[in-house]
């Protein structure tokens, strides 16, 4: 997901790491407003097409569950900077997709050894998100970076029990570079595939990660 684009041309992410925040304001004061919007306790208005970029820290956890240079496909590519963070660590995009490229339905041509890794818009709304899950695993093994509480929907226990492979723990996530603070919901990186094995969990302890088979 990308930054918002402001009139001027900077993005949304550039003018607050600039001290500047939107119509002339400051940064400090937009901050807590950005970043309360990313959760779903939020009452504030959310970002157009969820247009958020995804920090380097929200990929680092992911990192250790990939191949050396992991070819990938970036179906929600917005502005880049997930896929920025995979190719620094070595893995390559193979392809960029977004709007109008939809999804939920479009069929990527995905070549052996593929997979997907993205941030998908609409976290909140499974009638966007769970086709969009369903679409993308029927293809190739698809890592989605999702708020943890998708786990604890009960509209989300099919996809789990049919589709869910693995779930890496990461935490809440600082958002907006320089911001004082985080974002409310805990997020994870969930494996998704229509082929495959019962979820594991890869959990967060003292800085390490500790792995466990849920029971099915």
């Amino acid at each position: 997901m990308t930054a918002q684009a402001l009139p001027n041309g900077a993005t949304c992410i550039g003018r607050l790491a600039a001290g500047l925040g939107p119509g002339g304001s400051r940064a400090s004061d937009f901050f807590a407003r950005f970043e309360a919007a990313m959760g779903k306790r939020s009452t504030f208005e959310r970002v157009e097409r969820d247009l958020y970029n995804t920090p380097a820290e929200a990929v680092r956890p992911l990192l250790g569950w990939l191949h050396r240079g992991t070819p990938f496909i970036e179906p929600c590519y917005g502005e880049g900077a997930l896929a920025r963070s995979l190719m620094a660590a070595g893995h390559r995009l193979m392809a960029r997709h977004d709007l109008p490229t939809d999804a939920r339905e479009h069929d990527y041509g995905v070549l052996p050894g593929e997979i997907f890794i993205t941030n998908p818009p609409a976290w909140g709304r499974p009638k966007d998100l769970h086709p969009l899950i369903e679409n993308l695993s029927d293809q190739a093994p698809t890592w989605l970076l999702m708020s943890s509480d998708w786990l604890f929907n009960q509209s989300s226990g099919a996809i789990i029990a049919k589709r869910l492979r693995r779930i890496v723990a990461v935490g809440r996530v600082r958002w907006i570079p320089n911001s004082p603070h985080v974002g409310k919901d805990n997020c994870a990186w969930l494996l998704f595939y229509r082929y495959g094995r019962r979820a594991t969990f890869i959990g967060r302890a003292n800085g390490q990660s500790r792995q466990r088979t849920l029971v099915s």
